[in-house]
């Protein structure tokens, strides 16, 4: 796991050298999260819009 968090770190801290990079990067990360979202069941997003 901390191999995985340290990548991570290395990551972002390349990217965030580089204005280009970064904005794909941040670009990529909300279509991730997204996708994630509308990848949930039916009842998971009845949670997030009603229930919440």
């Amino acid at each position: 796991m901390k191999e995985l968090a340290n990548f991570i770190t290395g990551l972002i801290e390349a990217v965030k050298s580089r204005a280009n990079a970064r904005l794909i990067f941040y670009l990529l990360v909300t279509i991730a999260v997204i996708l994630a979202f509308f990848a949930l069941p039916g009842e998971g997003v009845d949670f997030v819009y009603k229930n919440f």
